[in-house]
């Protein structure tokens, strides 16, 4: 019913009148989450902010705005994130370092930056990257970095789908426009980094997975967890097989469910 509501109103509104509107009008609809403290607009530009008991998130995508509205809204997207992207038998240490290769507005990078000493944070659009630099301005741990992650370095033609965070370097079926962004190789950036352990390796790229894997092979040599989501956004195929294949050969156990790849390194048997 609130999916029903929220794509009515997203049709039937502008995205400035519907980012302005839905903190008053979707919780009318859900009569649970009704007294919502809660302001959002545009900022400038493509970027949104809304702000909710005072704390603030920005994001590109008027449509994102419901994920945000309610109380506990930033929290609820937290968690759904931990519980996406590592798999119920995984245990991070305090010190954690964690790759977020595709941290899009940082919901990810915000869940795990408090029981991790480093997590360096991957994002190419660069209005994306601006809400990210925002929402993570006061987790000092978190290494921010305006580019891609693939097979090579260098300028990549990537293209901009932002209304459902669908950007990527794999021409979509839709997009609004396109622009070159800059594109690293994971090995030369934990090189250059300084980085010789690495506890999780998180992969959101949109169809690009096996480039981000194949510019990554030092640094998952280097890796104990690895979780990529391989959906359906390469051409309408999943990378599935080709993430699996990728991983088994660089020494990971890996387990599949649904769209979901997780993969860990066998430990050494304690002696």
């Amino acid at each position: 019913m609130k999916k029903t509501i929220k794509s009515l109103l997203f049709r039937a509104l502008p995205e400035d009148l519907y980012v302005r509107w839905a903190p008053v009008l979707l919780p009318l609809f859900n009569f649970k989450r009704l007294g919502s403290r809660c302001k959002a607009g545009r900022i400038d530009g493509e970027i949104f902010e809304c702000i909710t008991h005072g704390r603030s998130w920005r994001f590109v995508g008027a449509s994102r705005v419901d994920r945000y509205i309610w109380p506990k809204g930033l929290e609820v997207a937290k968690s759904k994130m931990r519980s996406k992207y590592l798999h119920h038998d995984w245990l991070l240490p305090d010190e954690a370092i964690i790759l977020d290769i595709g941290a899009n507005a940082g919901e990810f990078t915000a869940a795990v930056a408090e029981q991790s000493k480093i997590v360096a944070s991957f994002e190419p659009d660069p209005a994306v990257f601006r809400c990210l630099s925002f929402n993570l301005s006061n987790h000092p741990n978190c290494d921010l970095v305006n580019a891609a992650a693939g097979d090579e370095n260098g300028s990549k033609r990537f293209y901009l789908a932002n209304q459902d965070a669908d950007s990527s370097l794999i021409e979509p079926d839709e997009f609004i426009s396109t622009i070159d962004v800059n594109c690293v190789r994971l090995d030369d950036w934990i090189d250059k980094a300084g980085i010789s352990q690495i506890t999780l390796m998180k992969v959101e790229a949109e169809g690009f997975e096996p480039e981000v894997l194949k510019g990554a092979e030092r640094a998952l040599q280097r890796t104990q967890y690895v979780s990529v989501d391989a959906s359906p956004e390469r051409k309408g195929m999943d990378t599935r097989d080709d993430v699996c294949r990728m991983l088994v050969a660089s020494g990971f156990s890996v387990q599949v469910s649904g769209y979901m790849v997780y993969a860990e390194k066998p430990r050494s048997p304690v002696r």
